[in-house]
């Protein structure tokens, strides 16, 4: 009885799952190209430099920490998709009939569904010792992608040169001008 339970437990939770992803990968998934960017946001056209840590080869404190953590929360949000809709329709992009089910966007959804969904389809990551910021987009086609991570760049260089950052007493706020 107890082999007879753990076969069931190995069918049941390796061997049809396996086949099942296999299944799907192979047959139905559709092709995704991954386009890939790497920046960093310098003051002034110069490199950010920790005296400290050049002296002691230790990581320190860059000063565009925290632009570069509000450019990663911009692009991760509703505002990013607002701004580039004019250049590029997320859902015209995504919600492609021609597409497997799992992969595209509901042609229905609503732009908290889009936002949502934006989010499985880019990345963006943050070295903090580097103070290089990898942006990685996901599209159908492997244009849509690059046109994607442009649009991206260029809202991001208007976010960074048209915003002035001070800190509050409260909070940390952003100020646009």
């Amino acid at each position: 009885m107890l082999k007879l339970f753990g076969s069931l437990i190995f069918w049941l939770f390796f061997v049809i799952p396996l086949t099942t992803g296999s299944v799907y990968y192979a047959k139905f998934a559709s092709k995704q190209y991954k386009s890939t960017a790497h920046f960093t946001i310098e003051e002034n056209g110069k490199a950010n430099v920790d005296p400290l840590g050049a002296l002691t080869g230790l990581a320190g404190p860059v000063s565009s920490t925290r632009d570069a953590l509000i450019i990663k929360d911009f692009i991760e949000s509703r505002e990013v998709i607002e701004q580039i809709k004019n250049k590029i329709d997320i859902r015209d992009l995504y919600a492609r009939e021609d597409k497997d089910w799992l992969s595209r966007l509901e042609t229905d959804a609503s732009i908290e569904d889009i936002v949502e969904y934006w989010k499985t389809k880019i990345q963006v990551d943050f070295d903090s010792t580097s103070g290089i910021t990898k942006l990685s987009v996901l599209a159908f086609e492997p244009d849509n992608s690059v046109e994607i991570i442009k649009s991206i760049l260029s809202a991001s260089e208007r976010l960074v040169n048209n915003c002035l950052l001070y800190t509050s007493d409260a909070a940390d706020d952003l100020l646009c001008v």
